[in-house]
């Protein structure tokens, strides 16, 4: 789905340097497994996936998580959840940027897929790191409008990042360590979900090693 479309248009753009998770590429327990990558996207910063399936494949989970380092656009987390025929696609952007950014160019998106029923979460703490341009869908029998929605997605940010202005990386990387230290402290659903399998010290460090790179 939205990880293959990523790599693709990267691909052509950037060189990719699959990094090494060690034991943290493949976590599993009783039902529920997880396989994690990570690359180093030269002249961006770092990419990270997750591929989570659980109760035998009728529940299946990607997460997306792009960190530009080298330049100054905020990261971008995408998540496309699959469970017995109901499809949800979160694209969130999260402040992480050192400037203020212009984000007008998400608005034609929000208007050619407004039909589509908005995805709301339960209030967590990171909301209020949300941009404007986060948009996040469901449907039952949706999929192939949902995926649309989210490669399209896909396209306009890394056109934004291609146009963003290069910046310093320790200074972006403690912009984005921000949002990743109280997402370790606080949690989120996926964090919560690995806390449980392997945790609070691994986790840790699949977070702000592999995820966001910020260390």
């Amino acid at each position: 789905m939205l990880k293959e479309y990523m790599l693709e248009k990267l691909e052509k753009e950037y060189r990719l340097e699959k990094r090494d998770l060690g034991d943290y590429a493949k976590i599993s327990k009783l039902v529920v497994n997880f396989i994690n990558e990570a690359w180093r996207v030269e002249g961006v910063g770092n990419l990270f996936a997750m591929d989570m399936s659980a109760m035998f494949g009728l529940m299946k989970m990607e997460t997306l998580v792009l960190c530009p380092e080298e330049k100054d656009l905020s990261f971008l987390s995408c998540d496309g959840i699959h469970v017995s025929g109901n499809d949800t696609v979160i694209m969130e952007m999260d402040r992480s940027a050192l400037h203020e950014e212009d984000l007008s160019v998400f608005e034609p998106l929000k208007e050619k897929y407004a039909y589509l029923e908005d995805y709301q979460a339960e209030p967590r703490w990171y909301d209020s790191y949300h941009l404007s341009s986060t948009i996040c869908k469901k449907g039952k029998k949706q999929t192939a409008d949902l995926e649309a929605f989210g490669r399209e997605y896909i396209d306009i940010y890394l056109q934004a990042l291609k146009n963003a202005p290069v910046c310093d990386p320790e200074a972006k990387r403690q912009a984005t360590a921000d949002y990743a230290q109280r997402l370790i402290r606080e949690g989120g659903v996926a964090v919560d979900g690995m806390t449980k399998m392997i945790g609070a010290n691994r986790t840790e460090k699949l977070v702000a090693e592999y995820m966001f790179h910020i260390r």
